[in-house]
């Protein structure tokens, strides 16, 4: 009982934190998109990546399969995209809206970062703020679906023998 409310919390909170990075991720993922392609182009790819991760995501918490390691080959290209959008996108909104904050960011956190080319310091943000959410995203995914009770790694007699050992 005690098993199935900690799994269920988990998932739960899991499931909100994925749905928040998901919503930035297509949004950032729009405008990287853009980059090559016209709007509509762009907007039907950054939903399609994301659609991609939650068939990933649901396809590792379902399967029993534990030698392949292929969805979690697609699950880090996918996320390293959506580190790339983010990290466009976070470094465009500072350019264009933002660069009279960036100094409070950098005198506070980025002190050792003694470039005088200020661009420097607004690609360290971008890349703290960009990556940051999928890559914990990511990490989540791995410790839900071991959560879950798919055991991607082991023997399904080892994790047969720790369920009776537990009970």
């Amino acid at each position: 009982m005690k098993n199935n409310i900690l799994k269920y919390s988990l998932t739960v909170l899991f499931s909100i934190l994925y749905i928040s990075v998901g919503f930035v991720s297509v949004y950032h993922a729009i405008y990287f998109f853009s980059l090559s392609n016209t709007n509509w182009l762009a907007v039907i790819l950054a939903c399609a990546f994301e659609i991609g991760q939650a068939a990933i995501l649901f396809y590792l918490l379902v399967t029993k399969d534990r030698k392949n390691w292929l969805p979690w080959v697609l699950m880090i290209v996918l996320t390293l995209v959506q580190i790339l959008g983010n990290v466009y996108s976070s470094y465009m909104y500072m350019m264009i809206n933002n660069t009279e904050l960036i100094s409070y960011f950098t005198d506070s956190v980025l002190f050792y970062l003694q470039d005088p080319d200020p661009k420097v310091n607004q690609v360290m943000i971008s890349y703290i703020t960009g990556a940051i959410l999928p890559i914990v995203s990511l990490c989540m995914t791995s410790m839900v679906v071991n959560v879950s009770g798919v055991n991607i790694e082991g023997d399904e007699e080892k994790q047969n023998l720790e369920d009776e050992v537990r009970f």
